[in-house]
């Protein structure tokens, strides 16, 4: 008798384990880890269909960021890549993550020598926010609204200007 409540919690959690494993996809596999990256990013609503919104994400990936967020990527390229699809950045990070980083540090874009210099021969509006790409605003004072949230407003010298 005393063995009947022991082999029936012991029925009762197989039953539970199985019953919460068996729910689990197919292709979360062994490998699933690796591989979960590219999925999510390709149909994070399928994800969303068992996973809370974003909060299992964020559980692994605040101490272990993804692959593609590399030191070059953090230190050098992630401004432009925000630039051509900021959208894709805010599927992990919120509008203003930008600025707790940038509002004590400037981006590579404002660090060359004479950026500042109101004095120098076209000042900075003029020569670092123009790129020859298709996936930037057409006026350099577009590109700088990006972050300066202003409009852009004409200067006498005929510039746009934000």
């Amino acid at each position: 008798m005393k063995k009947l409540p022991l082999l029936l919690l012991f029925l009762l959690f197989v039953t539970v384990a199985y019953a919460v494993d068996s729910t689990k996809p197919t292709y979360h596999n062994t490998d699933w880890i690796e591989k979960h990256g590219q999925a999510a990013k390709a149909n994070d609503s399928e994800c969303m269909t068992c996973h809370e919104e974003r909060v299992e994400c964020i559980s692994c990936h605040e101490d272990t960021p993804p692959r593609n967020h590399t030191a070059t990527f953090v230190n050098r390229t992630h401004g432009m890549q925000a630039r051509w699809d900021r959208t894709y950045c805010q599927t992990c990070h919120k509008q203003d993550y930008c600025d707790s980083c940038h509002e004590n540090a400037f981006p590579l874009s404002h660090t060359r020598s004479g950026f500042g210099d109101v004095t120098s021969p076209g000042f900075h509006c003029n020569t670092s926010c123009q790129l020859p790409s298709t996936n930037w605003k057409s006026t350099p004072a577009q590109n700088c609204i990006v972050c300066h949230k202003t409009r852009p407003a004409t200067t006498k010298s005929g510039l746009q200007h934000p």
